[in-house]
C-alpha cells in the first residue's frame, strides 16, 4: 500500500474528508512542491536572512506559491530580482507568485518556526508594494462582477490598430489586475512566469484583453513578451477572431485538443473508470421520475455536447451531435432493496462508457424502501469538467422544476456550443488541418 502522506478523516458512508498533509508538501495547479526546496535556493541570495514558503489564495482563484521574506540587515527585497534567482535554478511552477518582504518570523516555544502562524503574522508586516497588489487584485474582481469603472479606455476593436499610450496604460492595469502585482514591476524585460504569471492567469489575461480590445493574443505571446511594448506589439497583430456560433454543416467535426488527448487515452487504456465524473446526492422529498426523465431530455436538446458520440473516421475521431429527435438519454430507476446503496451506487458509477457508440452520460435513480432515493449522474470527461458540473448542476435543477411547473422557464438553449469552440480551436491553432471544420 502507498502511503500519500495525507490527513483525512472516515465520515459516515465511508466518505473521506481531507483535512491536508501530515508533512509540509503543497500542491499548487497540480504540482507537488516541497517548500524547502524553494527556500533553500532563496536563502542563497545575499539580501535573504530568513524564509518560509506557503499558499494563499490567488487572485483568480486557486492556491498560489507564497513566499514571507526577512531580509539581511541593511538589504531591501527585490521581489523581480528573488523571482529570477529562483527561476534560474527551478521550473516555472517554484516560481512564487507572492513575495512578501517580512521584519520577522513567528516562532514556536521551542525556537522553530511556526509555519501556520506565518501568514497571519506576516499581515501586519505588509509592504505598501504588496498593498498595493492586495488593491488591484480586489479591483480585479470587482470589475468583472461589473462594480467598478473600466481601466484606461483602449482603442475601439473596429480600429486599426492597439498602439496608443492609452493602450499601454490599461495593458499595464490589466496586467496588475490578472497578477496581483504593482505596475512599478513591469520594466522592459518583464518576464510573466517571474511575475507570478501561469496558465491560468494567461488564459484570464487572454480573456479579459478580448474584452477590452477586441482581440486575444496567442498563449505562446503572453509567455514570450519581454516587455509592454512587446507585448502591445504582439496584441495588435494578433487577429480579433474568436469562438462564435455558426453552421457547421452536417459532417462531423474534429475534436478540440483536450479531447482528442483524452480519448487517445480511453483506446490505449481499452476503457475503464479513469475518466468517469460521477456525482451522486439523495433526494429528501418526493421524486418525480418522469419530471427528472423529461428534464435530462430539456438539458441534452439545449447542450449538444450531451448528444454528442465520438466516432473514428479514417482513424480519426470526429464529434458526431445527434439530432435531439433522435436522442434518448440513458436513464433508468434501480430497485436496490436488500443491497449496500454505497456498493450500488459504486458499481453503476463503474460501468464503462463506449465513447464510439453514444454519448458518454448516464442517470440512474436508486430506490429502497427505507432510505431516499439516490441519483447518479455520471458523465466522462470528454464531455465535462469541474465548472461545467456546477453549471449542469443549475440548469438540472432549473429543467426538472420547469417539468413540474410549466409557469417556470426551462434552461435557454446557449448560442455557442462546445463544437463551436473546437472548430474556432482548429482553425487559429492548426492550420494543416484540412477539411470544413478548419475552413
Amino acid at each position: 500500500m502507498y502511503r500519500t502522506g495525507d490527513r483525512a478523516i472516515r465520515r459516515g458512508r465511508g466518505v473521506l474528508e481531507f483535512l491536508g498533509r501530515v508533512d509540509g508538501q503543497l500542491k499548487i495547479r497540480g504540482h507537488r512542491i516541497e517548500p524547502t526546496d524553494v527556500e533553500s535556493v532563496l536563502l542563497r541570495h545575499p539580501s535573504v536572512a530568513q524564509a518560509v514558503v506557503t499558499s494563499h489564495e490567488g487572485t483568480a482563484g486557486g492556491a498560489e506559491l507564497a513566499v514571507y521574506v526577512v531580509p539581511t540587515e541593511g538589504a531591501e527585497i527585490d521581489a523581480r530580482e528573488l523571482r529570477r534567482h529562483v527561476a534560474r535554478t527551478l521550473p516555472p511552477y517554484m516560481v512564487p507568485s507572492l513575495l512578501v518582504p517580512v521584519s520577522g518570523l513567528a516562532t514556536l516555544p521551542s525556537g522553530k518556526l511556526d509555519r501556520r502562524g506565518v501568514p497571519r503574522t506576516a499581515t501586519a508586516h505588509l509592504p505598501a508594494e504588496a498593498a498595493e497588489a492586495a488593491k488591484a487584485a480586489k479591483a480585479a474582481e470587482a470589475a468583472k462582477a461589473g462594480e467598478t469603472a473600466e481601466p484606461a479606455k483602449p482603442a475601439e476593436a473596429g480600429e486599426a490598430g492597439v498602439a496608443g499610450e492609452a493602450d499601454e496604460e490599461a495593458l499595464r492595469q490589466l496586467l496588475s489586475a490578472v497578477l496581483g502585482c504593482d505596475e512599478e514591476e513591469f520594466d522592459d524585460v518583464f518576464d510573466f512566469v517571474a511575475l507570478g504569471g501561469h496558465s491560468l492567469t494567461a488564459m484570464r489575461f487572454a480573456t479579459e484583453c478580448r474584452r477590452l480590445f477586441g482581440r486575444e493574443p496567442a498563449m505562446r505571446d503572453v509567455f514570450a513578451a519581454r516587455g509592454i511594448r512587446d507585448l502591445l506589439d504582439r496584441l495588435t497583430s494578433s487577429g480579433p477572431d474568436g469562438p462564435r456560433p455558426g453552421p457547421r454543416g452536417s459532417e462531423p467535426v474534429l475534436l478540440s485538443y483536450e479531447q482528442e488527448r483524452l480519448w487517445l487515452l480511453e483506446a490505449l487504456s481499452g476503457g475503464g473508470t479513469h475518466y468517469h465524473v460521477p456525482w451522486a446526492w439523495q433526494v429528501h422529498g418526493d421524486l418525480d421520475p418522469e419530471a427528472l426523465r423529461g428534464a435530462l431530455e430539456d438539458l441534452a436538446a439545449c447542450h449538444d455536447i450531451l448528444r454528442t458520440r465520438f466516432p473514428a473516421v479514417h482513424g480519426t475521431p470526429r464529434q458526431e451531435i445527434l439530432p435531439p429527435q433522435e436522442y434518448t438519454p440513458d436513464y433508468a430507476v434501480l430497485p436496490v432493496d436488500g443491497q449496500d446503496l454505497t456498493a450500488a451506487v459504486a458499481e453503476a458509477a463503474r460501468e464503462s462508457f463506449d465513447l464510439e457508440t453514444r454519448p458518454p452520460w448516464r442517470v440512474r435513480v436508486l430506490t429502497a424502501s427505507d432510505s431516499p432515493p439516490t441519483v447518479l449522474f455520471c458523465l466522462h470527461h470528454i464531455i465535462v469538467d469541474d465548472w461545467s458540473v456546477d453549471r449542469l448542476a443549475t440548469q438540472l435543477e432549473q429543467a426538472y422544476a420547469a417539468r413540474l411547473d410549466p409557469g417556470l422557464a426551462p434552461p435557454a438553449r446557449p448560442a455557442l456550443q462546445f463544437a463551436d469552440f473546437s472548430v474556432w480551436q482548429r482553425r487559429v491553432h492548426d492550420t494543416s488541418t484540412e477539411g470544413p471544420e478548419s475552413e
